[in-house]
Parts: C-alpha cells; structure tokens; sequence
C-alpha cells in the first residue's frame, strides 16, 4: 500500500511552510501566532522527511507507485 507522498512532496511543502513564516515573522501578534504554528508544521514535515526517507520500499509498495 502506497502512503501517496513522496520526498518531493515533502520538500515543497517544507518550503512553502518556510516562506509562509518568513513572510509572518515580524507581523503584530496576531499573525506571530500563525508563524508558530507553520513553524510547528514545518519541524513536523521535516521529521516525517527524515524518517520516509530512510524507509526502503517493498515489491509491493513499488509496483503501486
């Protein structure tokens, strides 16, 4: 069973996230909150990129791709 991600897709959203929190950064406090919470997802995406990308595909896998 395929997961539908590959490490590509990790990388484009680890960039968006990027750009969306340097964009935030210096903004009022309402916005500060939203740069967290990109920031929280961007250390998310870039964790689940370390661990998919030390992860060996099987046959099967392969064959859904």
């Amino acid at each position: 069973m395929s997961i539908g991600f590959s490490v590509g897709d990790f990388l484009a959203a680890i960039a968006l996230a990027n750009q969306i929190r340097k964009k935030f950064v210096d903004t009022p406090s309402q916005f500060k909150a939203i740069s967290d919470t990109v920031r929280s997802l961007l250390t998310v995406l870039q964790d689940a990129e370390i661990v998919f990308a030390e992860r060996e595909l099987n046959n099967e896998q392969k064959r859904d791709l």
